[in-house]
């Protein structure tokens, strides 16, 4: 008989960042909850220890709850997945026209917007989700040939907060409210989507780098991408309400089977491999299909995967937010290959489980900032003419500042660096997701010599953002 903890508990030995990392784990294979526990500690060298009932925040999982949401409401005929947003928010626009005409639900969660993620305008700027909502109008498209609305695939958070206020219009109820009365109540899950109740839960992780505690703002602009709180105890009765088909514990049905067909059904190709459906990225394997999604919070990070047909699910939440120069933390889908590696002989399924978190590491990367430049500093002294206030609809206001003899940029109480490059050409250098940052950022000149804008790569996918002088 398989020693299904000793299993577990050697994965994350193997792959902890540090001794007693924080992470649970629940492993569920057809009836049979093979394992479901926690290992390492609440907190940096604490001596609470994590167990199936302790909360982490738990990212980009949250969209797969959203996307149930949708199914549901549509079913019982508040919503039509295939009708165009502005059926419930009237005013819903995209730069593209065609876009803001005819985009539909379904559009807004499987990732076929046009539009790239523009993370940094949810992550560092102030904006709350109908400030985002507005906002959304002026953010570039996607610059990348051969994309544009239902071409390419696009992960984008601030399309599903949008997702969520088209929700609430139709249903007319808070997105929190819809989840709990049509997920967490009717499983008995013990969840909550704000940073407050989280850092008020009793028994909750908290957010981690290595061996040092860290900041968690919450993602409440972006709740119906990210804000959901759990335990894994609670993932295993969501994932197990998944593998039954919409059937819960006490044999009521949730969602008709067809709906969670449309869950699971690949609706863009996601390159550079597979493809995404409606919150969940999906690959097929020797052993059927294999639907998988990470979730990164600030000092969380999370990864639920699931094989319907076989009847398989693997969830690991831990709060060790360690990147290693990479865009989503590795410990839990390593944890969860390894255990892949236990429950099929045929060693391709867990390869596969990796490779899948590669791509998704790969495309997801890409649409953050910029990569990484190398700045090297010129001694040339920086022009006075920079300093001033710049604009762009999207992304709001920046200042150009001369602090100690160093241009630095001033965005919404967060002070970034400038490393000059060559003439008018600079590094800006940042933090963000856990990582640094040094995208181009070139000033602009008109005919007689005058500054009257800037031009930064904040997403990667996109031409660089104008900000015009005011």
């Amino acid at each position: 008989m398989i020693d299904w903890k000793r299993i577990v508990a050697a994965a994350v030995e193997t792959y902890a960042p540090v001794p007693d990392a924080g992470i649970a784990v629940a492993v569920i294979r057809g009836d049979d909850l093979l394992f479901e526990g926690g290992f390492g500690a609440r907190e940096p060298r604490g001596a609470h220890r994590i167990d199936r009932h302790t909360v982490f925040a738990i990212g980009s999982l949250t969209k797969a709850f959203t996307s149930f949401v949708a199914l549901r409401l549509a079913e019982l005929g508040v919503v039509a997945l295939d009708a165009p947003v502005r059926t419930y928010l009237p005013d819903f626009a995209v730069q593209d026209d065609d876009a803001s005409a005819n985009m539909t639900l379904t559009d807004l969660l499987s990732g076929q917007t046009g539009v790239p993620r523009h993370d940094l305008l949810w992550y560092c700027g102030p904006f709350s989700r109908s400030q985002l909502y507005y906002r959304a109008r002026y953010l570039d498209p996607d610059a990348t040939p051969g994309s544009g609305f239902r071409k390419r695939f696009e992960y984008n958070s601030i399309m599903y907060a949008i997702a969520g206020l088209a929700l609430e219009a139709a249903a007319r109820k808070p997105w929190s409210e819809l989840v709990k009365s049509l997920i967490f109540d009717p499983l008995s899950i013990d969840a909550t989507m704000t940073v407050a109740d989280l850092q008020n839960a009793p028994d909750h992780a908290a957010p981690c780098a290595l061996a040092a505690r860290m900041a968690y703002d919450g993602v409440d602009n972006i709740a119906p991408a990210a804000a959901i709180n759990v335990s894994i105890a609670g993932m295993t009765k969501w994932m197990r309400l998944l593998l039954d088909w919409g059937v819960a514990p006490d044999g009521r049905r949730l969602i008709e089977r067809s709906s969670l067909e449309l869950l699971f059904k690949q609706h863009i190709a996601a390159p550079p491999g597979g493809g995404y459906g409606l919150g969940w990225y999906i690959d097929n394997t020797a052993a059927g299909r294999l639907l998988h999604h990470p979730g990164d919070a600030q000092g969380y990070a999370a990864y639920a995967s699931l094989m319907p047909d076989p009847g398989i699910a693997v969830v690991a939440l831990s709060n060790q937010n360690i990147y290693l120069n990479q865009a989503i933390s590795p410990f839990p889908v390593n944890v969860a290959a390894a255990i892949y590696r236990a429950l099929f002989a045929e060693p391709t399924i867990a390869s596969r489980i990796v490779e899948a978190h590669e791509q998704t590491f790969s495309h997801r990367s890409a649409g953050e900032a910029s990569p990484d430049i190398a700045p090297a500093a010129s001694d040339e002294p920086s022009p006075p003419d920079y300093l001033g206030l710049y604009s762009n609809a999207g992304y709001g206001d920046l200042a150009i500042a001369q602090v100690a003899g160093r241009v630095v940029v001033s965005y919404y109480g967060r002070e970034w660096t400038l490393t000059r490059l060559s003439a008018d050409n600079y590094a800006l250098t940042f933090e963000a997701f856990g990582r640094v940052f040094h995208p181009p950022l070139a000033f602009q000149r008109d005919g007689a010599g005058k500054v009257v804008g800037l031009r930064v790569r904040l997403d990667a996918s996109a031409n660089p953002i104008a900000f015009d002088r005011r």
